[in-house]
């Protein structure tokens, strides 16, 4: 997480060629990825990249029980 809130902040963007493949797959990670995207985005005041919501909920997902 620390990586995606210091990419979000210097304005890195990153490719996720997965990201149709984890909304699909991770729904609800995803779901998490984007309440805690928003507020990532209240305490920097910066939009996060659908991508890097992408790459949060593969974290996420790891931590769901299966």
């Amino acid at each position: 997480m620390r990586f995606a809130v210091d990419r979000v902040a210097k304005g890195i963007e990153v490719a996720n060629e997965l990201l149709p493949t984890i909304k699909r797959k991770f729904k609800k990670a995803y779901r998490i990825a984007e309440e805690v995207a928003n507020e990532i985005e209240k305490e920097l005041g910066k939009k996060v990249p659908e991508e890097e919501k992408g790459y949060l909920a593969i974290h996420i997902q790891r931590l769901l029980p299966n």
